[in-house]
């Protein structure tokens, strides 16, 4: 029997531990936002749109559904590549389903507007602690 080096045992393991990571609906690296497996994007409801200005208004209005308010504070998920990171926004005036945006989106970024609140939950299991209650613990 063919005996491998430490260095193929090595390169053997970290390709099977590729693959296990690839099977995996999400990802998450602080700083550089979430990414989701096409099954995950539909078991989650994403949606994005692109933040306008409201007619000749010069304020950002966004959906309620894309704010996400927390003790922490309030934010949105953005598109960023093929990633979505959570940004920290200041809040306005509220009417009829849309919250003004005073500070920290700007025109033409891809704000989550389905599935925001589940992105938070996404990041809270991975940040603190890794697995769900429903995972078995």
């Amino acid at each position: 029997m063919k005996r491998l080096s430490n260095v193929a045992v090595i390169f053997a393991l970290s390709a099977v531990a590729s693959l296990m990571a690839s099977d995996e609906p999400w990802s998450f690296r602080a700083g550089r936002g979430i990414t989701l497996n096409e099954a995950a994007k539909v078991a989650v409801g994403l949606e994005v749109e692109t933040v306008e200005t409201s007619g000749n208004e010069s304020a950002l209005f966004i959906t309620e559904s894309a704010l996400v308010e927390t003790v922490r504070g309030d934010f949105v998920y953005t598109l960023n590549g093929a990633a979505y990171v959570r940004v920290a926004v200041k809040t306005g005036t509220r009417a009829d389903g849309r919250v003004e945006i005073i500070d920290g989106l700007l025109e033409g970024d891809e704000l989550v507007v389905g599935g925001a609140y589940d992105l938070w939950m996404i990041e809270l299991q991975a940040v603190n602690g890794g697995r769900g209650c429903a995972d078995g613990h």
